[in-house]
């Protein structure tokens, strides 16, 4: 049973810059939000339209329930906490489990002008070894805590002819995780509950990142909103330039 990591990747890839664009310009639209219900509180983000086959996919298995009683199995600190495998079902706390085969694979849709900044949200996979083509994981997502600053600086460096300036400067200020940067769909960021994540990112884990106590997914609400409840938060504009 092949293991579903997220790898981490040393290599710099080209990042498109994108004309700026004031967001209090910009006409107000609606905005598909899920509502994560988890035993340590809420976290809401938002599904990007530029990624429609990730969107679509995961509100089709939210509307099936899915994620209901799923656990965030992978949890480090600094870097990101990771869900979906639907194994960890119902386990008592501490209990292992064998991570199933993904029923089917999404294609990547791994788009330049989205960041692995704190508060990503993006797929898992399976490693280019197996996977050349990077398709995602059917239902295995993760969201980037993104606390770490060492060496951040110096990473920035090597790329300061290719990051936008505010994607440099939230590296810089809040960490996050610009390494996976083109290897793995962006599909959402999150835009409340990031206190959550960081509550989730403390927890004690034993072996294979499992954390000893559950974190629990309770349930995935999906609502469609206006944009303008979340225009003034420095997240949506890093993903709406």
């Amino acid at each position: 049973m092949k293991k579903m990591q997220i790898i981490k990747f040393a290599s710099a890839f080209s990042l498109t810059v994108l004309l700026s664009v004031a967001c209090s310009d910009k006409p107000q639209k609606s905005v598909t939000v899920a509502n994560i219900t988890t035993n340590y509180g809420d976290i809401e983000f938002v599904l990007l339209d530029e990624t429609p086959l990730h969107k679509q996919n995961f509100l089709k298995i939210c509307a099936d329930s899915f994620y209901n009683e799923v656990l965030f199995h992978r949890v480090i600190k600094n870097f990101v906490i990771q869900a979906g495998e639907t194994n960890t079902r119902g386990i008592a706390d501490g209990e292992p489990f064998v991570e199933a085969d993904s029923e089917y694979t999404v294609p990547q849709e791994i788009l330049p002008q989205f960041h692995h900044v704190r508060g990503a949200v993006s797929a898992a996979r399976m490693g280019d070894n197996v996977n050349p083509q990077r398709a995602s994981s059917h239902s295995h997502f993760y969201v980037v805590h993104g606390k770490n600053l060492s060496g951040m600086d110096d990473y920035l460096s090597m790329q300061s002819d290719e990051l936008p300036e505010d994607i440099k400067e939230s590296y810089s200020k809040d960490g996050g995780a610009p390494n996976l940067d083109g290897a793995y769909t962006v599909f959402g960021y999150i835009v409340d509950g990031m206190d959550v994540v960081d509550k989730i990112a403390e927890v004690e884990t034993m072996a294979g990142d499992r954390p000893v106590k559950n974190v629990i997914i309770e349930k995935v609400d999906i609502t469609v909103e206006d944009d303008s409840k979340y225009r003034s938060k420095e997240i949506y504009k890093l993903f709406n330039n």
